[in-house]
Formats: structure tokens, C-alpha cells, sequence
């Protein structure tokens, strides 16, 4: 994917309005799991803190057959994906 389109979809989903956004929450966070080696940095955050402030606290619901699935592909299990793949990228940029 070009990076200029990548550029222009954080802008638009940074853009989304908030009160619809729980329901493209789980592809946005997919979405930026898989290009946040594209995204500049500050950008970057922005948009996880964005996917971060709208993402459930709690899910009481039914208990998942496979819980460590589930949380992996929830929203904030692609936010810390996120994190853990950049802890690399933070540690090479300051060496």
C-alpha cells in the first residue's frame, strides 16, 4: 500500500466522528496493527490513542471459547502489538 493513501486513511480515521467510531473500531485497529511501520511516529500514537479512547473497558458478556484468541484479536490486543513491535524500533533509534 502507497504510503500517501496510508497517510490519508489515519487522517480520516483520526477524523471519524467519535460516537460512530465504536463500529469500525475492531478494522481500524486491525488497520493500523498492519501498517504502523508506515505511519510516522507522532502519527502514529495519535491514532492509538484515538482507537485506545474508544476502545471497551469491559466486556461482561459471554465467556469466549478461546479467550487467548479473542483478546489477541481485540482492538486492545492490536494496541499492545503495536507497542511491543515498536519497542524494537524505540531501542535502534537511540542507539
Amino acid at each position: 500500500m502507497a504510503i500517501d493513501l496510508v497517510r490519508d486513511i489515519a487522517e480520516y480515521l483520526l477524523k471519524w466522528p467519535p460516537e460512530q467510531f465504536c463500529e469500525i473500531l475492531d478494522s481500524a485497529a486491525w488497520w493500523l496493527n498492519e501498517h504502523a511501520a508506515m505511519i510516522e511516529s507522532n502519527r502514529l500514537w495519535e491514532l492509538w490513542d484515538f482507537i485506545d479512547e474508544h476502545a471497551p473497558r469491559d466486556d461482561r458478556g459471554e465467556q469466549p471459547r478461546d479467550a487467548l484468541t479473542d483478546a489477541l484479536n481485540s482492538p486492545a490486543g492490536r494496541l499492545a502489538e503495536i507497542l511491543v513491535s515498536r519497542i524494537g524500533v524505540s531501542e535502534t533509534e537511540t542507539d
